[in-house]
């Protein structure tokens, strides 16, 4: 499958209380539409609702091909408490919505906010399972309060997964530098997420 990994941090960031709604969706108009039919694209909203309250099971260790990594973790929040699980939850239903309207068949690695995990190499075989065209995971990362922008993570091309993953020389050590405007996410307790997977596109 193809193996993209995006990370958004940016519209959460942007949240001014808990529960504060993003930006509505813009309409596709019908242009756009049958534009992706065919397709299978996965999307995965990184973390869950419960994951917090249940540290034995995000916190076991899982083999993501070239080592061992958390089965899942908590995610982050903004200062006035907007968690990234709902975020994300609320982002990647945007997302799917879009894609749907335009013909693409779209499955997501969980099916509510309130739950645990799953961990990332099962989020990983839920779209190996799919026979995914694309994959997304989506994330909003923290970053200091003056700091403002975005990233994107691509799997390396590691095991089973070098037939799909091919970044450009050094794309790994690009970064995107943040503009300094608005406001940001606190930083986030968890560790960053690698894009290193191995046999398996493993997504947190």
């Amino acid at each position: 499958m193809i193996a993209g990994l995006a990370c958004l941090g940016l519209v959460a960031c942007h949240a001014s209380a808990a529960g504060s709604e993003p930006p509505a969706a813009r309409s596709v108009g019908s242009a756009g539409a049958g534009r992706l039919s065919g397709k299978v694209i996965v999307i995965d909203p990184g973390h869950n609702g419960g994951n917090a309250a249940h540290p034995e099971v995000i916190n076991k260790p899982v083999w993501v091909g070239n080592g061992r990594k958390a089965c899942n973790t908590a995610g982050t929040a903004t200062a006035d408490g907007y968690a990234e699980h709902a975020f994300t939850w609320d982002v990647s239903n945007r997302l799917a919505k879009m894609l749907r309207a335009r013909g693409a068949e779209v499955t997501l690695t969980r099916g509510g906010d309130s739950g645990v995990g799953p961990c990332v190499t099962e989020r990983a075989a839920i779209g190996n399972r799919a026979h995914a065209d694309a994959a997304l995971s989506i994330h909003g990362d923290g970053a200091a309060a003056s700091k403002h922008g975005f990233h994107v993570i691509l799997p390396l091309p590691v095991g089973r997964n070098r037939g799909s993953s091919h970044p450009p020389p050094g794309w790994e050590r690009r970064s995107v530098t943040p503009t300094g405007r608005g406001p940001a996410c606190p930083t986030p307790a968890t560790s960053a997420r690698t894009a290193s997977t191995g046999g398996t596109t493993s997504v947190g």
